[in-house]
Protein backbone atom coordinates (compact mmCIF):
# COMPACT_ATOMS: atom_id res chain seq x y z
CA UNK A 1 0.00 0.00 0.00
CA UNK A 2 1.15 3.29 -1.05
CA UNK A 3 1.64 6.28 1.69
CA UNK A 4 0.97 9.37 0.56
CA UNK A 5 0.57 10.78 -2.76
CA UNK A 6 3.16 13.99 -3.62
CA UNK A 7 3.51 16.15 -6.78
CA UNK A 8 6.37 17.96 -8.23
CA UNK A 9 7.18 20.62 -9.76
CA UNK A 10 10.81 21.20 -11.23
CA UNK A 11 11.59 22.47 -15.29
CA UNK A 12 13.66 24.49 -17.29
CA UNK A 13 17.43 23.38 -16.48
CA UNK A 14 19.23 20.11 -15.40
CA UNK A 15 19.98 22.18 -11.78
CA UNK A 16 16.10 21.99 -11.07
CA UNK A 17 15.34 18.80 -12.87
CA UNK A 18 18.02 16.29 -11.50
CA UNK A 19 17.78 17.08 -8.17
CA UNK A 20 13.40 17.00 -8.60
CA UNK A 21 14.30 13.43 -10.02
CA UNK A 22 16.86 12.10 -7.46
CA UNK A 23 14.31 13.26 -4.69
CA UNK A 24 11.48 11.84 -6.69
CA UNK A 25 13.30 8.73 -6.71
CA UNK A 26 14.32 8.68 -3.20
CA UNK A 27 10.73 9.63 -1.72
CA UNK A 28 9.29 6.69 -4.54
CA UNK A 29 11.51 3.75 -2.64
CA UNK A 30 10.18 4.96 0.68
CA UNK A 31 6.47 3.96 -0.76
CA UNK A 32 5.30 7.48 -1.47
CA UNK A 33 3.35 7.83 -4.74
CA UNK A 34 5.10 10.42 -7.25
CA UNK A 35 3.68 12.45 -9.92
CA UNK A 36 5.93 15.12 -11.35
CA UNK A 37 4.20 18.75 -13.26
CA UNK A 38 5.85 20.03 -16.67
CA UNK A 39 5.70 21.05 -19.92
CA UNK A 40 4.36 18.86 -22.58
CA UNK A 41 7.77 18.06 -25.53
CA UNK A 42 9.79 19.45 -23.20
CA UNK A 43 13.55 18.61 -21.40
CA UNK A 44 11.69 17.52 -17.68
CA UNK A 45 8.86 15.32 -19.33
CA UNK A 46 11.59 12.98 -21.29
CA UNK A 47 13.82 12.64 -17.85
CA UNK A 48 11.05 12.13 -15.76
CA UNK A 49 8.90 9.87 -18.19
CA UNK A 50 12.68 7.84 -18.94
CA UNK A 51 12.53 7.05 -14.98
CA UNK A 52 8.89 5.93 -15.29
CA UNK A 53 7.21 8.93 -13.16
CA UNK A 54 3.87 9.87 -14.28
CA UNK A 55 3.22 13.50 -15.09
CA UNK A 56 0.12 16.02 -15.63
CA UNK A 57 0.91 18.84 -17.98
CA UNK A 58 0.72 23.03 -17.48
CA UNK A 59 1.87 25.66 -20.01
CA UNK A 60 4.23 28.40 -18.48
CA UNK A 61 6.91 30.29 -20.26
CA UNK A 62 9.57 32.62 -18.40
CA UNK A 63 8.77 37.03 -17.81
CA UNK A 64 11.94 38.25 -17.12
CA UNK A 65 14.20 39.82 -19.81
CA UNK A 66 11.26 40.10 -22.26
CA UNK A 67 9.82 43.26 -23.89
CA UNK A 68 6.17 44.27 -23.22
CA UNK A 69 4.13 42.21 -25.57
CA UNK A 70 6.12 38.92 -24.98
CA UNK A 71 5.77 39.94 -20.82
CA UNK A 72 2.01 40.24 -21.60
CA UNK A 73 1.87 36.59 -23.15
CA UNK A 74 3.55 35.01 -20.51
CA UNK A 75 1.08 36.86 -17.77
CA UNK A 76 -1.61 35.33 -19.67
CA UNK A 77 0.40 31.67 -19.88
CA UNK A 78 0.54 32.10 -15.96
CA UNK A 79 -2.68 32.89 -15.10
CA UNK A 80 -3.86 29.68 -16.87
CA UNK A 81 -1.24 27.44 -15.67
CA UNK A 82 -2.52 28.59 -11.74
CA UNK A 83 -6.49 27.58 -13.07
CA UNK A 84 -5.01 24.72 -14.76
CA UNK A 85 -2.46 23.26 -11.64
CA UNK A 86 -5.63 23.99 -9.49
CA UNK A 87 -7.74 21.79 -11.53
CA UNK A 88 -5.23 19.01 -11.49
CA UNK A 89 -4.61 18.90 -7.60
CA UNK A 90 -8.47 19.38 -7.16
CA UNK A 91 -8.48 15.78 -9.12
CA UNK A 92 -5.62 14.12 -8.17
CA UNK A 93 -5.93 15.02 -4.43
CA UNK A 94 -2.15 15.27 -3.47
CA UNK A 95 -0.96 15.61 0.48
CA UNK A 96 2.13 17.27 -0.32
CA UNK A 97 3.26 19.42 -3.40
CA UNK A 98 7.41 20.01 -3.48
CA UNK A 99 8.50 22.87 -6.03
CA UNK A 100 12.28 22.73 -7.38
CA UNK A 101 12.38 25.75 -9.66
CA UNK A 102 11.94 26.84 -12.74
CA UNK A 103 9.05 28.75 -14.05
CA UNK A 104 6.90 26.20 -13.95
CA UNK A 105 7.00 25.37 -10.03
CA UNK A 106 4.83 29.09 -9.29
CA UNK A 107 1.47 28.16 -10.39
CA UNK A 108 1.61 25.22 -8.63
CA UNK A 109 3.01 25.77 -5.45
CA UNK A 110 0.39 28.95 -5.77
CA UNK A 111 -2.20 26.92 -6.28
CA UNK A 112 -1.46 24.66 -3.26
CA UNK A 113 -1.58 26.88 -1.43
CA UNK A 114 -5.35 27.94 -1.89
CA UNK A 115 -6.74 24.55 -1.58
CA UNK A 116 -4.03 24.38 1.76
CA UNK A 117 -2.11 22.01 0.71
CA UNK A 118 0.94 21.23 2.35
CA UNK A 119 3.73 22.52 0.33
CA UNK A 120 8.01 23.13 -0.01
CA UNK A 121 10.23 24.77 -2.00
CA UNK A 122 14.16 23.93 -2.42
CA UNK A 123 16.40 26.34 -3.75
CA UNK A 124 19.90 25.11 -5.19
CA UNK A 125 21.80 28.01 -6.01
CA UNK A 126 23.53 30.87 -3.70
CA UNK A 127 21.25 33.19 -5.50
CA UNK A 128 17.23 32.60 -4.70
CA UNK A 129 15.82 32.12 -8.26
CA UNK A 130 12.53 34.77 -9.53
CA UNK A 131 9.99 31.54 -9.42
CA UNK A 132 11.24 30.96 -6.04
CA UNK A 133 11.31 34.52 -4.84
CA UNK A 134 7.59 34.54 -5.59
CA UNK A 135 6.69 31.38 -4.51
CA UNK A 136 8.43 31.86 -1.08
CA UNK A 137 5.07 33.62 0.11
CA UNK A 138 3.01 30.92 -0.77
CA UNK A 139 5.24 28.13 0.66
CA UNK A 140 4.86 26.44 4.11
CA UNK A 141 8.78 25.68 3.88
CA UNK A 142 11.91 26.59 2.33
CA UNK A 143 14.77 24.62 1.85
CA UNK A 144 18.31 25.77 0.57
CA UNK A 145 21.51 24.42 -0.14
CA UNK A 146 23.94 26.72 0.65
CA UNK A 147 24.46 28.05 4.28
CA UNK A 148 24.75 31.55 2.37
CA UNK A 149 21.71 32.21 0.04
CA UNK A 150 21.42 36.06 -1.80
CA UNK A 151 17.43 37.25 -2.36
CA UNK A 152 15.85 34.86 0.25
CA UNK A 153 12.66 35.95 0.91
CA UNK A 154 11.13 34.73 4.30
CA UNK A 155 13.46 33.44 6.34
CA UNK A 156 11.95 32.62 8.80
CA UNK A 157 10.64 29.64 6.50
CA UNK A 158 14.10 28.19 5.76
CA UNK A 159 16.13 25.61 6.25
CA UNK A 160 19.79 24.63 5.07
CA UNK A 161 19.49 20.83 4.01
CA UNK A 162 21.94 20.66 1.26
CA UNK A 163 21.39 19.51 -2.51
CA UNK A 164 19.90 15.99 -3.47
CA UNK A 165 22.79 15.05 -5.85
CA UNK A 166 23.07 11.02 -6.96
CA UNK A 167 23.62 8.78 -4.22
CA UNK A 168 26.07 6.79 -6.32
CA UNK A 169 28.40 9.71 -5.99
CA UNK A 170 27.10 9.99 -2.03
CA UNK A 171 28.74 6.41 -1.92
CA UNK A 172 32.32 7.57 -3.53
CA UNK A 173 33.45 9.86 -0.39
CA UNK A 174 34.27 6.16 1.58
CA UNK A 175 36.33 4.71 -1.59
CA UNK A 176 39.52 5.17 -2.41
CA UNK A 177 41.22 5.75 -5.33
CA UNK A 178 43.95 6.70 -6.79
CA UNK A 179 43.65 10.35 -7.84
CA UNK A 180 45.14 10.40 -11.50
CA UNK A 181 42.35 12.53 -13.59
CA UNK A 182 41.87 15.84 -15.11
CA UNK A 183 38.59 15.88 -15.31
CA UNK A 184 37.37 18.69 -18.38
CA UNK A 185 33.47 19.76 -18.24
CA UNK A 186 30.80 22.37 -18.51
CA UNK A 187 27.48 21.00 -16.92
CA UNK A 188 24.37 18.87 -18.84
CA UNK A 189 25.18 21.68 -21.65
CA UNK A 190 28.49 21.45 -22.31
CA UNK A 191 30.87 24.77 -22.35
CA UNK A 192 32.18 26.13 -25.66
CA UNK A 193 34.22 28.73 -23.84
CA UNK A 194 36.16 25.73 -21.66
CA UNK A 195 36.30 23.24 -24.44
CA UNK A 196 38.33 26.03 -26.89
CA UNK A 197 40.21 27.44 -23.57
CA UNK A 198 41.12 24.03 -22.55
CA UNK A 199 42.17 22.67 -26.24
CA UNK A 200 44.93 25.47 -25.95
CA UNK A 201 46.03 24.64 -22.63
CA UNK A 202 46.67 21.22 -22.95
CA UNK A 203 49.70 21.86 -25.68
CA UNK A 204 51.29 24.29 -23.12
CA UNK A 205 51.34 21.26 -19.83
CA UNK A 206 54.44 21.03 -18.53
CA UNK A 207 54.44 16.76 -19.06
CA UNK A 208 50.86 15.01 -18.78
CA UNK A 209 51.51 12.44 -16.35
CA UNK A 210 47.80 12.40 -15.54
CA UNK A 211 44.83 10.88 -17.48
CA UNK A 212 42.24 13.38 -19.25
CA UNK A 213 38.79 13.11 -19.59
CA UNK A 214 36.72 15.93 -21.48
CA UNK A 215 33.21 15.57 -21.71
CA UNK A 216 32.04 18.17 -24.32
CA UNK A 217 28.76 18.65 -24.59
CA UNK A 218 27.15 16.95 -27.47
CA UNK A 219 27.52 20.14 -30.06
CA UNK A 220 31.54 20.46 -29.58
CA UNK A 221 32.16 16.47 -29.55
CA UNK A 222 33.26 16.01 -32.67
CA UNK A 223 35.12 19.27 -33.08
CA UNK A 224 37.12 19.01 -29.45
CA UNK A 225 38.07 15.07 -30.81
CA UNK A 226 38.87 15.71 -34.13
CA UNK A 227 41.21 18.64 -32.49
CA UNK A 228 42.87 16.45 -30.36
CA UNK A 229 43.79 13.72 -32.65
CA UNK A 230 45.15 15.86 -34.96
CA UNK A 231 47.73 17.51 -32.59
CA UNK A 232 48.63 13.91 -31.10
CA UNK A 233 46.67 13.87 -28.09
CA UNK A 234 45.00 10.12 -28.54
CA UNK A 235 45.30 9.17 -24.94
CA UNK A 236 42.65 11.80 -24.10
CA UNK A 237 39.13 10.68 -23.15
CA UNK A 238 36.91 12.20 -25.23
CA UNK A 239 32.97 11.89 -24.26
CA UNK A 240 29.70 13.98 -25.44
CA UNK A 241 27.73 13.73 -22.07
CA UNK A 242 27.54 10.52 -19.61
CA UNK A 243 24.66 9.95 -16.45
CA UNK A 244 27.50 8.26 -14.92
CA UNK A 245 29.88 10.85 -13.61
CA UNK A 246 30.53 9.00 -10.45
CA UNK A 247 32.77 7.27 -12.38
CA UNK A 248 34.99 9.89 -13.32
CA UNK A 249 35.12 12.13 -10.06
CA UNK A 250 36.22 8.78 -7.96
CA UNK A 251 40.03 9.48 -9.75
CA UNK A 252 39.87 13.30 -10.62
CA UNK A 253 42.94 14.87 -8.80
CA UNK A 254 41.10 18.33 -10.54
CA UNK A 255 37.96 19.31 -11.93
CA UNK A 256 37.83 22.67 -14.56
CA UNK A 257 33.91 23.07 -14.54
CA UNK A 258 30.72 25.68 -14.96
CA UNK A 259 29.42 26.21 -11.35
CA UNK A 260 25.85 25.09 -11.34
CA UNK A 261 24.55 23.82 -8.03
CA UNK A 262 24.60 20.29 -8.42
CA UNK A 263 28.17 20.21 -9.74
CA UNK A 264 29.13 22.32 -7.25
CA UNK A 265 27.39 19.89 -4.40
CA UNK A 266 29.02 17.44 -5.98
CA UNK A 267 32.43 18.62 -5.38
CA UNK A 268 31.64 19.84 -1.77
CA UNK A 269 30.77 16.24 -0.95
CA UNK A 270 33.65 14.55 -2.68
CA UNK A 271 36.08 17.68 -1.22
CA UNK A 272 37.33 18.06 -5.00
CA UNK A 273 39.64 20.58 -6.35
CA UNK A 274 37.59 22.99 -8.83
CA UNK A 275 38.66 25.65 -11.07
CA UNK A 276 35.27 27.44 -11.82
CA UNK A 277 34.23 29.17 -14.72
CA UNK A 278 30.97 30.53 -13.95
CA UNK A 279 28.82 30.60 -17.10
CA UNK A 280 28.41 34.76 -17.22
CA UNK A 281 24.80 34.76 -18.22
CA UNK A 282 23.10 32.91 -15.72
CA UNK A 283 19.83 34.33 -14.18
CA UNK A 284 20.95 36.68 -11.36
CA UNK A 285 24.61 35.61 -12.23
CA UNK A 286 24.32 32.72 -9.44
CA UNK A 287 26.70 30.82 -11.09
CA UNK A 288 29.48 33.23 -10.07
CA UNK A 289 27.75 33.38 -6.43
CA UNK A 290 27.66 29.58 -6.27
CA UNK A 291 31.49 29.43 -7.24
CA UNK A 292 32.33 32.86 -4.59
CA UNK A 293 30.79 30.64 -2.00
CA UNK A 294 32.66 27.05 -2.96
CA UNK A 295 35.75 29.09 -2.58
CA UNK A 296 35.43 29.36 1.04
CA UNK A 297 36.14 25.66 1.42
CA UNK A 298 39.48 26.21 0.23
CA UNK A 299 39.23 23.79 -2.80
CA UNK A 300 38.63 25.81 -5.45
CA UNK A 301 39.19 29.45 -7.54
CA UNK A 302 37.09 31.10 -9.49
CA UNK A 303 37.91 32.57 -12.92
CA UNK A 304 35.93 35.05 -14.75
CA UNK A 305 35.21 33.84 -18.54
CA UNK A 306 35.72 37.75 -19.56
CA UNK A 307 39.24 37.72 -18.11
CA UNK A 308 39.97 33.59 -18.86
CA UNK A 309 43.26 33.19 -20.96
CA UNK A 310 45.89 30.22 -21.11
CA UNK A 311 48.11 30.92 -18.44
CA UNK A 312 46.21 31.92 -15.36
CA UNK A 313 44.30 28.33 -16.46
CA UNK A 314 47.24 26.39 -16.56
CA UNK A 315 48.80 28.39 -13.79
CA UNK A 316 45.80 26.52 -11.21
CA UNK A 317 46.16 23.26 -13.07
CA UNK A 318 49.37 23.06 -11.93
CA UNK A 319 48.33 24.19 -8.52
CA UNK A 320 46.11 21.69 -7.62
CA UNK A 321 47.79 18.94 -9.33
CA UNK A 322 50.73 19.49 -6.94
CA UNK A 323 48.95 20.93 -3.83
CA UNK A 324 45.36 19.58 -2.16
CA UNK A 325 44.02 22.86 -1.42
CA UNK A 326 44.48 26.75 -1.29
CA UNK A 327 43.94 26.84 2.29
CA UNK A 328 42.02 25.26 5.37
CA UNK A 329 38.69 26.66 4.38
CA UNK A 330 35.24 26.33 6.05
CA UNK A 331 33.45 22.97 6.37
CA UNK A 332 29.73 24.28 6.60
CA UNK A 333 29.18 26.02 3.29
CA UNK A 334 26.25 24.23 1.92
CA UNK A 335 24.21 22.02 3.86
CA UNK A 336 25.49 18.48 3.91
CA UNK A 337 23.70 16.21 1.05
CA UNK A 338 24.49 13.00 3.04
CA UNK A 339 21.75 13.87 5.18
CA UNK A 340 19.31 15.93 2.68
CA UNK A 341 17.71 12.69 1.97
CA UNK A 342 16.43 11.83 5.48
CA UNK A 343 15.75 15.52 6.35
CA UNK A 344 13.31 15.24 3.44
CA UNK A 345 11.79 12.12 4.60
CA UNK A 346 11.34 13.74 8.01
CA UNK A 347 9.76 16.41 6.59
CA UNK A 348 6.82 14.73 4.35
CA UNK A 349 6.16 12.30 7.16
Amino acid sequence: MKKNKIFIAAGGTGGHIFPALNAGKFLRENGYEIIFIGRKESFEEKVYKDNGFEMKYIEISGIKGKNFKERLKSILKLNKAIFKSLKILKETKPEIVLGFGGYISFPVIFASKILRIKNAIFEQNAVMGFANRMSAYFSDKIFLNFVNTYKVNKKDKCEVIGNFIKREILMLRNEKNAKDTILVFGGSQGAGKINEIFLEAIEKLKEIKFKIVHITGERDFVKVKNSYLSKGFNFIEVLPFTDKMEEYYKRAKVVISRAGATSITEFYALGLNAILIPYPFAADNHQWFNAAEYLKTGKGVLLEQRNLNVGKLLKWINFFLENDYRFKGKLNVLGNPFTAYEKLLNWVK
